[in-house]
Order: C-alpha cells, then structure tokens, then sequence
C-alpha cells in the first residue's frame, strides 16, 4: 500500500514551486486498490506507475520499502533513501540535487 511517504513528497511538492519531477511507484497492488487508495485520501497525482511484479524494486536493488531513489537530469541515479523521509530530509535530498 502507499506509504506516509508518498503523502509527504505530495504535500511538498504542494507546498513550494520546485522543479523536480516525481514518480510514485506502487508495488504488487492491482489497479483498483490504487484507484481507491487515492481516491479514499483525495490525491491527485500525476507520473502515478504501477509494478504489480514489483520489478523495479529488483531492478534498483531496493532492500525494503519505502524506497526513495533519487535522479539527477541526466537520469542517473544518485542517490536513494530506504525507509520513511521526513521533510528536512527531503529537502536535504532535493537541495543536493540542485547543488550538484
């Protein structure tokens, strides 16, 4: 199911105008339970990808979830966070990205 992060980055991205694009990934769930979840919280989300074989998690080499991973322009990855990120943390993240 979708995780307090997925909420967190949302109400971020609400929050300030930045310039990062975000991709919610939800793992093994049909459709229809995602449809109802964001439907059941209010969402509404763009760049939404569902994985019901979960292949992007053994793609990145995803110990756990949630996974953050993060992206710099060029589509590398640079860096990833295993667990629940809290706002500063995030903003550390997304300031780093903007710095490198």
């Amino acid at each position: 199911m979708w995780g307090t992060l997925t909420l967190l980055r949302m109400r971020f991205r609400k929050e300030r105008r930045i310039r990062y694009r975000f991709v919610f990934v939800n793992q093994g769930e049909e459709l229809r339970t995602v449809e109802r979840y964001l439907r059941a919280e209010q969402l509404e989300l763009q760049n939404v990808v569902l994985d019901r074989a979960s292949e992007i998690g053994r793609h990145f080499r995803s110990r756990g979830m949630p996974t953050t991973l993060f992206f710099n322009g060029a589509g590398e990855r640079v860096d990833q966070h295993l667990g629940e990120v809290t706002r500063p943390q995030l903003r550390e993240y997304l300031e780093d990205l903007t710095a490198g």
